[in-house]
């Protein structure tokens, strides 16, 4: 079970690294039938919240 979560968070990561895919449908894609789980297991996995991990991800992605 543990595994499957990762596997879907990263899948959910890379979504909102390379793509433009709403924050909603990067979850359902990712396998989290419900947004408010999904943003709450991504921030708590990974620390920053969906929305700010993209930002994130672009600022780097723009600095290299």
């Amino acid at each position: 079970k543990q595994k499957a979560a990762c596997d879907r968070l990263e899948v959910a990561a890379r979504l909102l690294e390379e793509s433009d895919t709403p924050i909603a449908l990067v979850g359902l894609l990712a396998g989290y039938s419900d947004q408010p789980h999904f943003q709450r297991e991504f921030a708590r996995s990974l620390g920053p919240t969906p929305g700010a991990y993209r930002r994130i991800a672009a600022q780097t992605a723009a600095a290299r």
